[in-house]
C-alpha cells in the first residue's frame, strides 16, 4: 500500500486559537477555534457552521483589529474549511510566506 500523498499547496500548522467570527458590520460576534492553519487557509470548529454565510470576516483579536477576510471552501457539521482573501473583497486568496505568519501579528498586538 502506497503512503497518501499530501495534495495541499501548503503546509497546514495544528492550532488550537480563540477566534470570532463577524458577520456584517454590526451583527454578533460567534466564537470559535481555529484548529489549523496554512498560508492559504485555516480550518475553523464552529456551531452551527451551516448558518454561515459563504464570506465572513475572521477576528484574531477581541477587539477585532487585526482581522482575517474568509471564503468558505467546504462545510460540516460543526467545522468549515476556509480560504484567506485579500483586503479589497475582490482580489485573488491572500497568500502568506508561511503558515505562521497568519497568525504572527496576533501576538504582537
Amino acid at each position: 500500500m502506497e503512503p497518501v500523498r499530501e495534495k495541499r499547496r501548503s503546509p497546514r500548522r495544528p492550532l488550537r486559537y480563540t477566534a470570532w467570527v463577524a458577520v456584517g458590520d454590526d451583527g454578533p460576534l460567534w466564537g470559535c477555534q481555529v484548529a489549523n492553519v496554512s498560508a492559504l487557509g485555516a480550518r475553523i470548529d464552529i456551531e452551527n457552521a451551516h448558518e454561515l454565510p459563504e464570506v465572513f470576516d475572521l477576528l484574531l483579536t477581541g477587539r477585532g483589529n487585526l482581522r482575517r477576510t474568509c471564503r468558505v471552501i467546504w462545510r460540516k457539521h460543526k467545522q468549515l474549511g476556509v480560504r484567506f482573501r485579500a483586503a479589497n473583497r475582490g482580489a485573488p486568496a491572500m497568500a502568506v510566506e508561511s503558515p505562521s505568519l497568519a497568525w504572527d501579528e496576533v501576538n504582537d498586538d
